[in-house]
């Protein structure tokens, strides 16, 4: 792949590949897996539990940790200045500094993101003086502003809390305020509603929403919640076993899913509208990722699977526009 992005192109990655050598066998997390995200945009990365989502993203900027290696791919990456790198290629240090910085994280569960020993404003201090030059002193009032910005009340009193002093929405709203301290280039949040109810997820989601279009952020949303996809995603990425089964702009992906995997997601959202007996279901259970053979990982459970399915890989099918399968089904030979 040539390493200059588009013009408008912040992060591409091709081929990327994780594996996990455990006493079990070798667990194929990722394959081949690839993404595009582009200047405030919001492209949202969708699959049930256990189809290497977070893996796939944490490979992007080197987070797999022993027994997990990443075994191929590229991930450039346009940096402020304009610079393209490859972020699987730069040294631990230089990597570093992009972490926290023009990359930011947001992780599922935010009272194993916090430390308890550190009030709020610590974790947003800390933060701001490891990457820009300011005195902790100016980066305590900047983390008084970023915790109004995430709406949290009374954010003078707040910065003092430690994180058990805090609700379940407002220790998220501490993780956002803390990834978004040095302004990104890219906000990669991990199922950012998870454990919280609904009330308070519709909050996360539109504070979100209103700091992507505030700071000029492109957001990658990790999710298995077909809702908060359709509500806050520009394209999409359909994951399976461990490989991208279907992309496309979010409203060709709810009106015309060409995998069958995709298909079935969608049928398993119940509707408001139509009077229904029963929720429907995806047959059958998750691949297992150790030792897989060739052929497509959604065979096993595909009702149009055939011979060819579960022998060779599926091909990747360009259907026009930014839509794309990988299914036999659509191969033309």
């Amino acid at each position: 792949m040539s390493t200059g992005l588009g013009e408008k192109q912040v992060l591409a990655a091709r081929g990327v590949t994780v594996r996990f050598y455990t006493y079990a066998g070798v667990v194929h997390a990722v394959t081949d897996a690839y993404l595009d995200v582009f200047e405030g945009e919001s492209v949202a990365l969708v699959g049930e539990t256990g189809c290497g989502k977070s893996v796939f993203t944490r490979a992007l900027t080197g987070l797999i940790e022993p027994p997990g290696r990443v075994e191929g791919g590229e991930v450039y990456f346009r940096r402020r200045d304009g610079r393209v790198v490859d972020l699987l290629r730069l040294p631990a240090e230089e990597l570093r500094g992009i972490r926290g910085d023009e990359i930011s994280y947001v992780f599922q569960d935010p009272s194993s993101a916090l430390d308890p020993l550190y009030t709020a404003g610590d974790h947003i201090v800390e933060t701001i003086v490891e990457h820009r030059d300011a005195s902790r002193r100016e980066a305590w009032k900047e983390a008084v502003r970023l915790l109004r910005d995430v709406m949290i009340p009374s954010p003078e009193a707040r910065v003092k809390n430690y994180p058990h002093e805090l609700s379940g929405g407002m220790r998220q709203r501490v993780v956002i305020a803390t990834a978004i301290a040095n302004k990104p280039r890219l906000l990669i949040a991990d199922e950012p509603t998870t454990n919280l109810d609904v009330t308070v997820q519709a909050q996360i989601l539109d504070l979100l929403k209103e700091l992507r279009e505030k700071y000029g952020m492109s957001l990658l949303l990790i999710t298995h919640n077909l809702g908060i996809v359709a509500e806050t995603a520009d394209r999409v990425y359909v994951m399976y076993g461990g490989r991208i089964a279907e992309t496309a702009d979010v409203y060709e992906l709810f009106e015309s899913p060409q995998h069958p995997y995709t298909q079935l997601l969608l049928r398993c959202v119940p509707n408001p509208l139509k009077k229904f007996e029963r929720l429907e279901s995806i047959p059958g259970t998750v691949p297992n990722l150790i030792d897989m053979g060739l052929g497509c990982p959604f065979a096993p459970r595909c009702p149009y699977a055939m011979d060819v399915c579960h022998r060779e890989n599926p091909p990747r099918v360009e259907l026009g526009g930014n839509h794309v399968v990988h299914c036999w089904l659509h191969w033309k030979r």
